[in-house]
């Protein structure tokens, strides 16, 4: 008796049968896909490219003062290979101005402008890009606005975003080394400038001190020097502290004749908080309180201000902030 093939087998074997035909398909359609794109790299085709632009070379003591392209868009005609190679190699173009002064430029009512068409460029870039054809550069025209070379000296302005861990804070004023920096460019640029400014500053739950080094923040056709600057945070950990002081009265000459001021309560706690370092040395006759006749509230009550404290202290809060005051016959 013939033995009969299990129904799962004879499914198996068509399955099997059925994926073999998928791969060798697959195979020579990937065999065919490189051939292909082979045969279409080895054809020219036109196409636009970017460049990046280098201007080298300017005429000494003049700095420019409008803005200058950073890139070229240039229509080339070549092989695909070489476009394939070009434009995942972001290849960089040099432009040479060193004779501009002398040979292209163009009067305006307002100031010497100076101009340099593409043409005059494309051979100066075709040396540079042997395997292209160069069919046209965009930007057409460069304009070129050149200024004396001055120097200013600036501050330098620190951005920051800072939190300090719980029981901490700033110890002393955060130091920037150096603290002023020099431009240098042209004047028109340089006169609206008035600070450097530092890239951000980025810490969260300080608990110590920290030093950084910090960029400064480009300007176009502005030079810095020093172009970093390093910024110290001095952190400390903080306590509490009490005074009693006086409410002084200010103004009492506009009091009227023979009257004298007096506020009630005569004294008032201040509660600040201050570095562990600086604790010892507060004392009550750094704090001054006062009261301003002048100001007198609609409920005769007089507002406290305090008009001095130590720089140590990083936060103050008052037993109360307004008084009440009675005025009384002066005795002679």
């Amino acid at each position: 008796m013939e033995k009969k093939t299990p129904f799962w087998w004879e499914t198996y074997r068509k399955k099997l049968k059925f994926d073999q035909r998928i791969i060798i398909f697959s195979f020579f359609l990937f065999i065919s896909t490189i051939f292909w794109f082979l045969s279409a790299l080895g054809k020219e085709y036109s196409v636009i490219l970017n460049f990046p632009v280098t201007f080298q070379n300017f005429p000494a003591n003049k700095d420019i003062v409008n803005t200058l392209p950073s890139q070229f868009s240039i229509k080339i005609n070549a092989l695909g290979f070489t476009i394939m190679k070009y434009k995942y190699s972001r290849k960089r173009v040099n432009v040479d101005i060193s004779w501009l002064l002398q040979n292209r430029y163009k009067q305006i009512s307002s100031g010497r402008y100076y101009y340099l068409p593409s043409y005059v460029l494309q051979p100066k870039i075709s040396e540079q890009l042997t395997d292209l054809k160069i069919l046209d550069i965009q930007p057409d025209t460069l304009i070129f606005r050149f200024g004396e070379i001055v120097y200013k000296k600036v501050p330098v302005k620190l951005n920051d975003s800072i939190t300090f861990a719980p029981q901490y804070t700033l110890l002393n004023n955060k130091t920037l080394t150096p603290n002023e920096v020099t431009f240098s460019g042209a004047k028109t640029l340089l006169d609206s400038l008035k600070y450097a400014e530092t890239e951000t500053l980025v810490l969260e739950n300080l608990e110590r001190t920290v030093s950084r080094e910090l960029r400064l923040l480009p300007i176009p056709n502005v030079k810095i020097e020093p172009d970093r600057v390093k910024v110290t945070i001095p952190v400390e950990r903080y306590t509490e502290g009490r005074v009693e002081v006086p409410v002084e009265v200010l103004n009492e000459d506009n009091l009227p004749e023979n009257t004298i001021l007096k506020t009630s309560p005569p004294r008032i706690t201040i509660t600040y908080r201050v570095g562990l370092s600086h604790f010892n040395k507060i004392v009550p006759n750094q704090f001054r309180a006062v009261v301003d006749f002048d100001t007198i509230q609609k409920n005769n009550r007089l507002r406290i201000k305090i008009v001095r404290s130590p720089d140590a202290v990083i936060y103050m809060t008052l037993s109360q902030y307004s008084v009440d005051y009675v005025l009384e016959k002066s005795k002679k």
